[in-house]
């Protein structure tokens, strides 16, 4: 091992890369062996590092119908993860460790209470209902055929105001106030 591997590790590998040159030329001039010289006076090249994680295993190969080992799950992607999540019915948002916890969890008892999803509180939309409309030209006479007239009567009619509209009250409706107005008829309530 080379004496000058510190100032590598201070200045970089560019120093050391230097020094082989430099060792090499000085071989090449006093006719020695370049190689020989590197090896005992030079500087070794810095360790390969991979970068990000080992690849693991695809999601395909894995086979979900025994227990999966820490060191397969932690080789695992993030994804591989979250469809493990997913193929069990568990939850699949949350950081690298949830999901690792989640997938333990659920390996040792499958029935956990805490592994189960939360039911969508999320309201439904109600379907909104299109109001009738008239579906005549106008005119002054209720139509037995138009929808808007058979429900509301037809506001262009003389007798519009002449028709009773029964106005019910049910158990669990608030109170109304009474007005009074022509052709308006209170039915009792109706439980």
């Amino acid at each position: 091992m080379s004496t000058l591997a510190p100032l590598t590790s201070r200045f970089g590998y560019g120093v050391g890369l230097e020094i082989n040159t430099l060792l090499s030329r000085i071989a090449a001039d006093y006719t020695l062996d370049p190689g020989s010289l590197v090896n005992r006076y030079g500087v070794p090249p810095p360790p390969q590092q991979r970068r990000g994680r080992r690849p693991g295993p695809i999601f395909d190969s894995l086979d979900l119908t025994h227990p999966l080992s820490d060191d397969v799950l932690k080789t695992l992607s993030i994804p591989t993860l979250k469809k493990i999540c997913k193929q069990f019915s568990i939850k699949v948002t949350g950081s690298r460790g949830d999901l690792l916890g989640r997938i333990r969890v659920y390996q040792l008892n499958p029935q956990d209470p805490l592994l189960k999803k939360k039911p969508i509180t999320k309201a439904r939309r109600k379907v909104r209902v299109p109001e009738p409309l008239h579906n005549h030209p106008p005119s002054d006479g209720n139509h037995p055929n138009c929808p808007q007239c058979i429900i509301y009567g037809n506001p262009l009619s003389r007798t519009f105001m002449d028709n009773n509209i029964e106005i019910c009250i049910c158990k669990d409706s608030p109170p109304i106030p009474l007005v009074s107005v022509r052709g308006l008829v209170l039915v009792n309530s109706i439980d």
